[in-house]
Parts: structure tokens; sequence; C-alpha cells
């Protein structure tokens, strides 16, 4: 293997693919939120699917963040870095958390139970309105991290080894001790987060030049982790007559090989694709609605189109085509907020 000496553009369009179709996956998984419900029948097994085909969303935009941002000290310094990047999260991330604690307050789903000033902050800190909001601070805690991480751009030795050591001593033999019944402490580790494992991830695969024959390792790694992983959840959710939570979780290498596999092909099939006047200002506008619709389709979106339709959540048409609506109304929605001053602030 070898490594690209140019610099990392934040500007490429495979990147701008990538966070679309991150996004639509995204949709997709909470389109089919059944699937943490287990039950014997052909909905459960369906929703599995899509759970499955679509884990790699949120490790790839951790992924994403580290390819474009790692090298920002060839843009600005660290301290315009860290204003641009966590003033940009922290007015949103207070006010979304804090409207949609009022907002299921006012429509009778409170979570909040002493109404206190300690507990409405406390309520905000830690997302408790919405839990997919813990995205929010998941990626202020990568900004954080990345001046350090920064400074090791040059060495990709050093580099390789974060990522070998973190998936071997993270990912891989917690799976296994898990599969096999054995408990880990959680003492165990390297001293990273997994979070610290894609951003580094990010930035070696958006700058290594594979040849075709490990591309087509990893490829068949990814999925034979997908297919891995959906089995292993259906035969052992099937045995034991409960949802198996096992490898319901990002770090373990399941998650991981699929996502790398999903990176490389973006990067493969779009890597050098040139869009120019409209097209590509489509595509950019396209994606830099990711981040608000995130925010907006689960939480406003969502309920509104099952209350209007009256659709179950284990529905056929819910779980499939209402996924293209909910993402077009998302983005129709976000486009329109990110074109009011000050509104835009919040949909960064």
């Amino acid at each position: 293997m070898e490594h690209k000496k140019k610099k990392v553009n934040k500007d490429i369009v495979y990147f701008d693919f990538l966070n679309i179709a991150a996004c639509l996956a995204v949709v997709a998984m909470h389109h089919n939120s059944i699937v943490m419900h287990y039950e014997r029948s052909s909905a459960w097994a369906q929703s599995l699917v899509f759970e499955v085909l679509c884990y790699w969303a949120v490790p790839c935009f951790f992924m994403m963040s580290g390819a474009k941002l790692l090298t920002y000290r060839e843009r600005y310094d660290t301290k315009t870095f860290l204003k641009k990047r966590i003033i940009k999260l922290m007015i949103p991330f207070v006010f979304w958390n804090t409207f949609v604690l009022f907002f299921r307050e006012f429509f009778g789903t409170s979570v909040l139970q002493s109404h206190s000033i300690g507990e409405i902050i406390s309520s905000v800190i830690n997302y408790a309105g919405e839990p997919t909001f813990y995205f929010f601070p998941a990626i202020i805690s990568m900004y954080i991290a990345m001046p350090v991480l920064s400074l090791l751009v040059d060495n990709r030795k050093i580099l390789w080894y974060i990522v070998s050591a973190i998936f071997i001593i993270q990912s891989l033999l917690p799976t296994l001790f898990g599969i096999i019944g054995i408990e880990v402490n959680d003492f165990w580790g390297t001293g990273f987060t997994i979070r610290v494992m894609y951003i580094v991830l990010g930035y070696l695969l958006s700058t290594e030049n594979f040849t075709k024959k490990n591309k087509n390792i990893l490829y068949i790694c990814a999925v034979l982790a997908a297919v891995f992983r959906y089995l292993y959840i259906f035969v052992g959710s099937n045995k034991s007559g409960e949802l198996n939570m096992l490898l319901f979780n990002s770090s373990y290498f399941p998650g991981v090989l699929l996502s790398i596999g999903v990176f490389l092909f973006f990067k493969e099939k779009f890597g050098k694709v040139q869009l120019k006047g409209k097209s590509r200002e489509i595509i950019k506008t396209v994606s830099g609605c990711t981040f608000g619709i995130y925010i907006i389709h689960k939480v406003f979106v969502m309920p509104i189109e099952r209350a209007v339709l009256g659709l179950s959540v284990d529905s056929l048409l819910w779980r499939t085509a209402m996924i293209l609506v909910t993402y077009l109304v998302s983005l129709i929605i976000i486009w329109v907020m990110k074109h009011i001053p000050i509104i835009n602030k919040l949909v960064p």
C-alpha cells in the first residue's frame, strides 16, 4: 500500500455522495425501529435486513470527519478550528435538546420529573428528550481530540498502529469474548475511544492507495461481516426468544468492517467523478442538509407522517417507501430553514 502526497480536499464529490447515502441509511434504520423489539415475524426479520445493511451510516459520518478535518492545520490554526467547529455545534445542541424537552412536555410525553432547573440542565446535557442527539457530544468530543491527532498526519505508521490496537483490543476481542460468553472488564483497552479509531481510519482510507487485491479482501470482509451479523442476531434472537443485543454496538468488528467496505466503495466509485455547474451545486446543497435532516426527521417529521397517514411502525409501506418520503420532506424543510437568517444557525 502507498498513500497520496497531496492534501485532502474537503470538497471532494465522493464525500457528498457518501454523506447523502449515510443520511438515507439513518432514516431507513429509524423507519425499521421495530428491530429493537423482537418478535418471531417476517416484519421483524425484514427490519433486521435494513438494520444490518444500513449499520455503517454513523461510523462513516465519523470517518468523513476524520478524512476532512484531520488536516485542518493546512487551513487554519487550532484556536480557529475549535471555535468554528464547537460553537457551530453547541448552539443547535442546546436549542434542539431544550426544544424537544418542552415539545414532549406540551404533547404529554414528558421525560422530566421534578421540573427543577438542575433537572432541565441535566436533561439537556444528557439529551434526555431524544437519544439520537448523542451525535452532538460525540462529534464535539472528536473535535476536541483532533488537535492532538492532527500532529500525527505525517506519521502513518503511528496512525495505523492506533487503528490496529483499537480494532484488536476494543473491537475484535470483546466481540469474540462476548460470543463465547466471556465477560471482559471495561478497564481493558488502549486509552483511546472507538471514535478515535474512526477519525484516524477516515483519514487513512481517504489518502491510501490500496491494491486491487487488498480492496477485494476488504470488500469480502465487509460482506461477510454483514452476513455474520444478520445470522448471529437472527438465530440468537429466535433461540432465546428475545433480542440478542451483542452486535448492536458500532465498535464491534462486524460494524467496523462493513463501514470500511462502504467507505472504500464510495471512494472507488465516486472518487474520480467530476461534477460541475448546477449538478455539483445540487449535490453539495443536498449533502449540506444532512445534519439538519438528522436532527428533525425522527423527532418531528416521522411522528407527523404517521399521524396523518395512520401507518403502523410494522407496516411494509412505512418500513420501505416512506423512507424516501421522510428524507425528501426533511430535506425540503431544512433547505428552507437554511435560507432564513438566524434560523440557519440551528441547522449546521
